[in-house]
């Protein structure tokens, strides 16, 4: 959806600023499109100098800052005072006093050939639809969006109780009510496009916040002393008019009373090529909310992953070392940026990595890194496929396209992170020394006795069918006791040494454990299974040491320290306890 701007009230707007002593270079094409409302396209080569020659210069009297609007509002220093402690957002004052000169008539003429050009049409998902909007749940964008209009409610409700303005409107269903306040834009929305709407009514200061944060400039590039507030800003008419582009380099200067815009593209810009704005490299959830597009091979796209697990967890991890930037709602939630730049950031894999630790291990291991990874993959995993699914719906609504955009934005991102764990998953594999990994696949191939008896006991004639059956932890844990049965004489007669740690890490598990009752049932069934068969028909095997129930329940547990399954083969890799840096 378009905002629909005429071409003689655009070309009025910049009648107004050239005759109030605006310079608009005049090979510049202010146009309406189809696409985007409005654009400037360049009518004839311009050439770059090293003298940054402002292409559109815009006096001071033509911008709407703080200033005019406290002023206007004839607001006293007091109420300025309570205002600057009670709301935190700096720029309130203006964006009503933007309402005031938008909905009404007698305010402040000088402007509206600039109004007029503001249109009522936004496409920031705050006035979408109903069935556009449930297309966006699950979404971070939605909840962000939520928190939003909450936060903008409860400041304008501030706003009109501190300037004592009265409103007629009962909106008390509103306060922390994101749903409400959502059918309240619905409901109200055509009110903006007629006499009926008060400017001081909450559906004219969605209208005005929304036209401020696709608009504004920050003051700071105007202002000559500190500005208390960087997000402090004001309305730059005709600049404003240029649409955004992340990775423009463009640079606004303030020289003799006028704000200047200047382009550094314009060796690169053709004729009829769009010139554009930057208001600072964005990802596209920060496009969509703030103006209503997204961009299609974003550098700085962005997501976020949230989860939300015990607060003790997350304060444990934090006491263990892990850096966790950010932490919400009574340390319950924790989220990870998930980027074009930094698609697996190391805090991410560090804190999976810590909750796949168990407490014999004082440190992150490898074991619990790439135990750690296999959850990760699986979370991103459902991230990705929510955003494939939801990549094919409601093209045919208004902004269908853009919500198309959005999520096909959201699932390259995800894409890149789970391509980017498995790289990282076979990395790690990799760095694991062939002293400290041993394959379940390789001690099958090696230990032929083990394996005619895995053939007797479950029917398995190689690893592959291990797999297909299903038989895999029976099998690792006849072997952990095995391994701890060998002995030094026993070892010279197999054709592979048993590395070392396998069984020290078995003789740790077994000097710690507690074994309950409860233990030895749930391993009644396993064990009678298996045991006298096994010991009667393969006594070479399972007659030589310890086998009792104990050891199995006691294997069960050294598993948990050993072994990491990979989940591209289901192979059981065995691991010795390795710090992972």
């Amino acid at each position: 959806m378009v905002p629909k701007i005429d071409i003689t009230t655009l070309e009025a707007c910049i009648q107004w600023a050239k005759e109030n002593d605006s310079y608009i270079d005049e090979r510049l094409s202010f146009k309406i499109s189809d696409k985007t409302g409005i654009k400037v396209t360049i009518n004839s080569k311009l050439n770059n100098t090293k003298d940054e020659i402002p292409l559109i210069s815009i006096p001071k009297k033509l911008l709407i800052t703080k200033d005019i609007a406290e002023n206007e509002l004839n607001i006293t220093a007091d109420v300025i005072s309570k205002l600057n402690k009670q709301i935190s957002n700096p720029n309130a004052i203006t964006q009503l006093y933007l309402s005031k000169i938008k909905f009404t008539n007698e305010s402040n003429e000088f402007f509206k050939p600039y109004l007029n050009v503001l249109s009522f049409n936004l496409n920031q998902p705050y006035f979408w639809s109903l069935e556009e909007l449930d297309l966006l749940k699950g979404t971070d964008l939605l909840i962000i969006l939520k928190s939003n209009l909450i936060k903008l409610f409860e400041e304008w409700n501030q706003l009109i109780q501190l300037l004592e303005i009265e409103n007629n409107e009962d909106l008390t269903s509103l306060t922390n009510n994101s749903e409400n306040i959502i059918i309240y834009i619905q409901e109200n929305l055509s009110n903006l496009h007629n006499d009926d709407v008060k400017w001081h009514n909450f559906i004219s200061y969605i209208w005005s916040n929304c036209i401020f944060t696709s608009r504004a400039f920050p003051e700071l590039i105007i202002s000559d002393h500190k500005v208390s507030n960087l997000q402090q800003a004001f309305l730059y008419p005709i600049v404003d008019l240029l649409n955004h582009h992340n990775d423009q380099n463009v640079k606004w200067t303030y020289t003799e009373g006028k704000l200047n815009f200047i382009s550094k593209e314009l060796d690169h810009i053709k004729v009829d090529d769009e010139l554009y704005n930057n208001y600072g490299d964005k990802s596209n959830e920060e496009l969509l909310l703030g103006y209503g597009f997204v961009q299609e091979s974003n550098n700085h796209d962005n997501s976020r992953l949230t989860l939300r697990l015990d607060s003790n967890l997350i304060q444990s991890a934090m006491e263990f070392g892990i850096k966790l930037s950010n932490v919400t709602d009574n340390n319950s939630c924790v989220q990870f940026i998930i980027s074009n730049k930094d698609p697996l950031p190391k805090e991410l894999v560090n804190f999976f990595s810590f909750l796949q630790k168990i407490n014999s291990e004082k440190t992150l291991t490898f074991r619990s890194t790439l135990e750690g990874i296999n959850e990760l993959s699986k979370i991103l995993q459902s991230k990705l496929d929510f955003f494939k699914a939801h990549s094919k719906v409601g093209a045919k609504l208004p902004h269908g396209s853009i919500i198309k955009q959005y999520m096909s934005s959201q699932r390259k991102l995800f894409t890149k992170s789970l391509e980017t764990l498995q790289r990282f998953q076979k990395a790690t594999v990799k760095d694991i020394s062939s002293n400290n990994v041993l394959s379940f696949k390789t001690i099958l191939k090696n230990d032929k006795q083990f394996a005619n008896a895995l053939l007797f006991a479950f029917g398995i004639t190689s690893f592959e069918d291990l797999i297909q059956k299903n038989h895999t932890q029976q099998a690792l844990l006849l072997w952990i006791v095995r391994a701890s049965n060998i002995t030094e004489d026993s070892q010279k007669k197999l054709s592979f040494v048993i590395p070392s740690y396998i069984k020290a890490i078995f003789k740790e598990v077994s000097d710690e454990i507690v074994i309950e009752k409860e233990d030895v049932l749930e391993y009644m069934d396993f064990y009678k299974n298996l045991f006298p068969k096994l010991s009667d028909r393969i006594p070479e095997v399972f007659n030589d040491g310890n086998w009792g129930i104990r050891q199995f329940i006691v294997a069960d547990t050294a598993i948990d320290n050993l072994v990491w399954i990979n989940p591209n083969n289901q192979e059981p890799l065995l691991l010795n306890r390795c710090d992972y840096k």
